[in-house]
């Protein structure tokens, strides 16, 4: 579920983002709202609940990274290192895995 929501769902949180001019914002809604609905999923014990639970956390979380990493480079782009970016990118995957 979560691949294919993120690839629908992410662009028009993207475009949402763009058009607004509140990338942080956006950002810090889904990423919140995302955490409280995937609290939810244990407060019943149905099928049905799960699935729409699940559902609405993908589409929440959908444009999480793509966001962050849109924040990064921008902060890397006003450090005047924008060739960083591939090494930020490698050291944290190092650091996560």
């Amino acid at each position: 579920v979560n691949p294919f929501t993120t690839f629908l769902v992410a662009p028009l949180w993207g475009m949402m983002a763009d058009r607004t001019n509140e990338h942080k914002m956006i950002l810090k809604f889904t990423f919140v709202s995302s955490l409280l609905t995937r609290l939810c999923i244990s407060l019943r014990k149905d099928v049905a609940w799960l699935v729409v639970t699940v559902f609405v956390t993908a589409l929440l979380n959908a444009p999480v990274k793509s966001l962050l990493d849109s924040s990064v480079m921008n902060m890397l782009n006003n450090q005047g290192k924008q060739g960083s970016y591939g090494k930020l990118r490698l050291w944290g995957q190092l650091g996560f895995g």
